[in-house]
């Protein structure tokens, strides 16, 4: 997919960058188009597959909580390594050498999308059991602060989230955005307020659990994930919508026993744990809704298909709160 923030880089260098990482015998090379934001290759060789993933040029118009999120990603694969078993690439190399820009390459993951695998509800339920309690090992790694490393960090869930979500504004405002139903925003997150006050642990929130970044395995279990570079520590009923996100986590009976078999808080259905998963639902759709006009030209139809996603996760959250 075409995106304004990826980088633009040549063939040769390209061969530059695969040579600096030590990898021998490339035998071809494929621009992965699926993501927006990086630019990304698969780096095929004899003997195994890697992915190199360049971060934008310098000067590049993204939102706030962009800035250094390649560091992030890094960060938090590390983070994963050191206090989980979940399934991560492996970094093979990371650097800024011959186009300024940073950028790294990693193994690919054995196994495929879960986007890409049919399964019946039964393989479904085994497959989100086992996620959840990877969701879970995750959600054990705490801070003693909330919000994102790269920005800004506070003493409270509820600051963090404040702070979080009027960046957002204040992006969107930058670009002569229109956020439908601001004065809606607002309102439902001052009315439940009082939910985030709940939370009082910061764990470490992936905050990008889509289909197309975890794995299955050819037996059906959970098989890794990639793409940390959305991580925050924060309230762990953020990363429980976005497998289904325009769904309920109601539905996901697999993901709810799962987690809570390993989990030190539990799922409950209180009416504020339901309010926080509504909240940090908002927070994706804005972020959704934003993010389009710095990756996508106006004249490109996914422009708008972007915006419309961002606008229905945005009501959905709204109807949630109301």
């Amino acid at each position: 997919m075409h995106s304004r923030t990826k980088a633009q880089v040549s063939h040769e260098e390209l061969l530059q960058m695969i040579e600096v990482a030590g990898i021998k015998d490339c035998i071809k090379i494929e621009e992965l188009t699926g993501g927006e934001f990086n630019l990304a290759y698969m780096l095929y060789t004899k003997d195994a597959n890697y992915i190199l993933k360049i971060g934008p040029n310098s000067g590049t118009t993204m939102l706030t909580y962009e800035k250094g999120i390649m560091e992030v990603e890094l960060w938090a694969y590390d983070q994963l390594k050191k206090h989980t078993d979940i399934k991560i690439p492996e970094i093979i190399h990371s650097g800024h050498e011959v186009i300024g820009n940073h950028w790294f390459i990693m193994s690919k993951l054995p196994g495929k999308l879960l986007c890409d695998a049919d399964l019946t509800d039964e393989q479904m339920y085994h497959w989100q059991y086992q996620f959840g309690q990877a969701l879970a090992q995750i959600h054990n790694i705490k801070n003693d602060k909330y919000g994102y490393r790269q920005v800004r960090m506070h003493d409270t869930w509820k600051d963090a989230y404040y702070d979080m979500v009027f960046t957002l504004i204040e992006d969107a405002d930058k670009q002569g955005n229109m956020l439908p139903e601001l004065s809606e925003i607002l309102r439902f997150i001052r009315k439940w307020e009082g939910a985030l006050d709940d939370v009082n642990v910061p764990r470490l929130i992936h905050y990008d659990l889509f289909d197309n970044n975890v794995f299955i395995d050819e037996n059906g279990d959970f098989a890794g994930l990639i793409d940390t570079e959305r991580c925050f520590f924060g309230d762990y009923y953020a990363d429980f919508f976005a497998i289904d996100c325009l769904g309920y986590l109601e539905n996901n009976k697999g993901l709810i026993d799962g987690y809570n078999s390993a989990a030190e808080e539990k799922i409950e259905f209180t009416p504020h744990a339901r309010a926080r998963v509504a909240l940090a639902r908002l927070m994706l759709g804005l972020i959704m809704f934003t993010e389009g006009t710095t990756r996508l030209a106006l004249s490109d139809p996914q422009h708008w298909k972007r915006k419309h996603l961002g606008s229905v996760i945005i009501d959905i959250a709204l109807h949630e709160l109301d």
